[in-house]
């Protein structure tokens, strides 16, 4: 009997394995160009996983949410979580941050929030959220902190930044708020939603939109008018087609966005030191999300992903 339970227990551990490991190839979505020389305008833009990216140019920089200490899965399920301080700074050398001005964090969610704080420790700056995302930097004894919110406007340097709402994809999960006296090392499910934000960037004639969830604006994106949109498909590909199509159109159609480039579609299990990869099939879909977006563009927008750490070529934008 004993051996039999062994044998049963250990095709599924095996089945286990085999199901984390399955998962889209890249090989058929094309790529972001990489630039060599900064744009016209001096902006640079660097993917950093995740829905991270950094905003640069000669005086001022700005980087959405940050995460780049992805714990692996079995950490995230048993386990407690913590910012990596060694791994923020390879990201740093990598993208040539040595000074910072603020990290803006969609929501306090772990993969958005959790390494923020350990940013600003290093290279100065504010970190930028709601509340819930405060109190999770003042449990990181970081006090250079600003609260933010829907329609809020904030000049640094030659960025001007408008914020909205938005909600998380659904299905949301942790859903809350974090208040004071969270600790870390914490549960990744201690790290409540508290809100969502997005990000309307401009610099120079460059008009980047950021929506780092692929849940709905709470506010007409029309009124912000891009040439370029970070579009989140994390769970996008769990939805059914009406509502990604939806979603396509008050997300890019509504911005006017010709060139889109997908974010937080890797799997953030991973380590940055490994080639990124999609998520597996047994949480996500990122292969139905790319086709079904990439069909909804048709010939006059551009879809295209975005390559870890180099500098992206945004001239298919058109302005920027």
């Amino acid at each position: 009997m004993w051996t039999g339970l062994a044998a049963a227990l250990l095709v599924v551990v095996v089945m286990g394995v085999v199901a984390l490991n399955l998962r889209p190839s890249l090989d058929d979505w094309p790529r972001v160009p990489i630039r060599k020389e900064p744009l016209a305008t001096g902006l640079g833009i660097r993917f950093i996983g995740t829905s991270g990216v950094v905003l640069s140019d000669d005086r001022t920089t700005l980087v959405i949410d940050g995460f780049v200490t992805r714990p692996p899965l079995w950490q995230v399920l048993f386990g407690r979580v913590q910012p990596d301080a060694e791994q923020v700074r390879k990201v740093r050398a990598r993208t040539g941050v040595s000074r910072l001005d603020a990290v803006m964090v969609a929501h306090s969610h772990y993969d958005h929030a959790m390494d923020a704080p350990e940013w600003v420790k290093q290279a100065g700056g504010e970190v930028w959220g709601t509340l819930s995302t405060l109190n999770i930097a003042r449990a990181e004894g970081v006090q250079a902190t600003r609260i933010i919110g829907p329609h809020d406007q904030i000049e640094r340097g030659l960025f001007h930044v408008r914020v909205f709402g938005l909600d998380h994809a659904p299905p949301e999960r942790m859903q809350g708020i974090i208040h004071e006296g969270f600790h870390i090392p914490a549960r990744a499910t201690d790290y409540k939603t508290g809100g969502g934000l997005g990000f309307y960037v401009t610099h120079g004639s460059c008009r980047i939109l950021a929506v780092p969830s692929a849940g709905r604006a709470q506010t007409d994106l029309s009124q912000y008018p891009a040439d370029v949109i970070l579009l989140s498909i994390g769970q996008l590909g769990l939805q059914d087609r009406d509502a990604i199509e939806t979603y396509w159109r008050d997300t890019v159609v509504a911005s006017g966005a010709k060139l889109v480039i997908p974010v937080h579609w890797d799997d953030f299990s991973r380590s940055l030191d490994a080639p990124l990869k999609p998520l597996p099939y047994a949480f996500e879909r990122v292969d139905v999300a790319m086709r079904e977006i990439m069909a909804l563009a048709g010939d006059g927008i551009t879809v295209a992903l975005p390559v870890l750490y180099e500098p992206l070529d945004l001239s298919a934008s058109g302005a920027c």
